[in-house]
């Protein structure tokens, strides 16, 4: 039986690191120590990807440490963008919470660039790179990305946030959460 209370869905460069953190902080909440463990995302395939997907056993062995008054949950900021990945999480766990947190497309992009930079020693311009990226862009289209888990979860089982907001309020932002 799979019992994930919650998933971070994304967005990649968009503050997902900060409040997986965050709630890792909290008694109640149990999140494994690995983030982006990619269960759910059967379709991306990037330089952080797994080599191998895991098996159920696999993936629900990273929870084995939570205590029976803890939410699990995890992030993986690949969900967002994998077309399959909101079927699969509902064939398994329909009640699931949603969190997704959302950064300015502009801001996310170029933030994803430099990312690329560092990580693969790009040595192009931004105009370049998006030529040779297009998911640099396509990962700011939240509106065809998010319809995807609109159409299948209810409104109340996903939370928006926004990036902007966050860093204005951070504790504000968490406590919604």
């Amino acid at each position: 039986n799979m019992k994930i209370d919650f998933l971070g869905i994304g967005a990649q460069k968009a503050g997902t690191s900060w409040l997986a953190e965050c709630l890792r902080e909290h008694p109640d909440i149990y999140m494994p120590v690995e983030k982006e463990l990619d269960y759910w995302n059967k379709t991306i395939k990037c330089i952080s990807t797994r080599s191998k997907p895991l098996l159920k056993e696999e993936y629900l062995s990273f929870f084995n440490n939570a205590s029976d008054h803890q939410v699990k949950g995890e992030f993986s900021t690949h969900y967002i963008y994998d077309k399959k990945s909101p079927e699969l999480i509902y064939e398994e766990i329909p009640g699931v919470k949603i969190m997704v947190i959302l950064r300015d497309p502009i801001k996310r992009a170029l933030s994803h660039y430099q990312h690329l930079c560092k990580l693969l020693d790009l040595g192009c311009t931004f105009e370049k790179a998006v030529v040779d990226y297009p998911d640099i862009l396509e990962r700011g289209l939240y509106y065809k990305q998010l319809d995807r888990f609109f159409r299948i979860f209810r409104v109340d089982q996903i939370m928006v946030l926004l990036f902007e907001e966050s860093l204005k309020s951070p504790q504000e932002s968490i406590s919604d959460v």
